[in-house]
């Protein structure tokens, strides 16, 4: 049975919260993960359509959750879920081809790609402990594979997956180590990059 409620105390830092029913009832305990429209974060006042389950102890809880009417369609309309997997793609597939014509060493290709997996892996292994209620993957762990190449596998499951991708607290961190990540490695393909760079700290403290 489903049943139509808003959402009146939401935790955004623990993913928790409680939904009130429209019609005279108790309020009821929700997991982010049992919202099964990705596109934003919950928030206070949301109206949404939901089904309930009974927990191991016998208390309700939320099974499934949707953002109603308005909601929803905005919902639906703000996902654009191509164009990450075609920046990683991409990323990937032209450091090969410069692999190809001797511009790079295969060892930076494949790092990425080697990197990639087990990011990957990270995001699906804490998806599923999410939804289970069991030990979380820290963020910092996801951050570092992030950092040293591992970003596109992660792009791709935050879309493939719908997992930390609407977080913005996390997305911020996110574009920040793949940001750094590609300063390192034009650093490297161009190492005049690093010279300037240097030469212009120096210049300014002289």
């Amino acid at each position: 049975m489903k049943y139509k409620g808003k959402i009146v105390q939401w935790n955004d830092e623990k993913g928790f919260g409680f939904v009130q029913p429209m019609i005279d009832s108790q309020r009821v305990f929700f997991h982010i993960s049992a919202l099964t429209q990705r596109g934003r974060r919950p928030a206070n006042g949301d109206i949404v359509i939901y089904t309930i389950e009974s927990d191991k102890q016998n208390k309700m809880r939320i099974k499934h959750m949707n953002f109603s009417g308005k909601q929803a369609r905005k919902t639906a309309g703000s996902r654009v879920r191509l164009l990450p997997v075609m920046i990683a793609i991409g990323v990937i597939g032209g450091l090969l081809a410069m692999a190809a014509t001797n511009d790079v060493p295969i060892v930076v290709p494949a790092l990425y790609g080697v990197a990639s997996l087990p990011a990957f892996a990270f995001y699906a292994k804490d998806k599923s402990a999410a939804k289970r209620g069991k030990w979380r993957t820290p963020e910092s762990h996801l951050h570092l594979i992030n950092l040293v190449g591992g970003w596109p596998g992660g792009l791709i499951a935050q879309t493939h997956l719908r997992h930390k991708s609407s977080k913005t607290s996390f997305l911020v961190t996110f574009w920040a180590t793949v940001l750094v990540n590609m300063l390192i490695l034009a650093c490297y393909l161009e190492p005049s990059i690093l010279q300037t760079v240097l030469q212009s700290d120096i210049n300014v403290y002289r």
